[in-house]
């Protein structure tokens, strides 16, 4: 499958999945207008966010607009990558409670993540040996393995193995088997989500190499992902209300 014909069906797919996390979020936000729901719908706005912004450059000629093609592709990078920061959060409220985990505590670690990550991205993007290039005329970012090993490893080490490791600590806490058994939906969707994400950065660095890779992440990804979204929705967003 060629590289055109890839970037036409994850558009295609892409917009699909962009209108589910849509609607998700707003039904979110529909229930209750409180922190711990801004915070959950975040996320799937951040994704909404990503998927726009890779429209933007999906069909650019890199060729005339490297630049704008490169950051247009860190901002999508940027959306997609730390909107896990918000799941974690969300996470963290619900073990701890907003009066424990408050609102400070909450600024602070998203400051830090987001600042972190997206500061490291926007900084390699102007390393080309170590950061994201294109193959012009072709707007199909790759990653370099600099630039990879610092979005997995941090985005695993302030983000996913924290949430795994609440998320276990969380469920304990449960003793009505109705709820564990909401929360365990949350917990499969969170880890289907992540795969995603991983499936996302591997997709981007060896697509070069192993050329197959990319339709293949893209297929799999796209039920992992509208399937996880949808599990976290109904095990804990349809849950959280007045």
């Amino acid at each position: 499958m060629g590289d055109f014909t890839i970037r036409i069906l994850t558009i295609v797919i892409q917009t699909v999945m962009a209108l589910i996390f849509l609607y998700l979020g707003l039904l979110i936000l529909k229930r209750d207008k409180k922190r711990l729901n801004k915070v959950f719908s975040t996320y799937y706005f951040f994704i909404v966010l990503g998927t726009v912004f890779n429209w933007a450059y999906a069909f650019l000629d890199t060729t005339l607009f490297y630049e704008v093609a490169l950051y247009l592709n860190f901002i999508t990078n940027f959306f997609y990558f730390t909107s896990l920061g918000f799941l974690l959060v969300f996470i963290l409220i619900v073990l701890k409670s907003e009066k424990i985990y408050n609102t400070t505590k909450q600024v602070i670690y998203l400051v830090i993540y987001l600042g972190s990550l997206g500061g490291f991205m926007l900084l390699l993007i102007h390393i080309p040996v170590v950061g994201v290039y294109f193959d012009p005329p072709s707007s199909s970012p790759h990653w370099t393995l600099v630039f990879f090993l610092i979005v997995i490893i941090m985005m695993s080490v302030v983000s996913i193995f924290p949430s795994i490791y609440y998320l276990i600590q969380t469920s304990k806490q449960f003793t009505d088997q109705d709820l564990k058994q909401k929360f365990r939906y949350f917990t499969i969707g969170y880890i289907e989500i992540v795969i995603f994400a991983y499936l996302i950065a591997i997709s981007n660095f060896v697509k070069k190499t192993i050329t197959t890779f990319p339709t293949i992440a893209l297929l799999i990804g796209t039920i992992l992902v509208i399937t996880g979204a949808y599990l976290m929705y109904i095990g804990v967003g349809k849950q959280i209300s007045k």
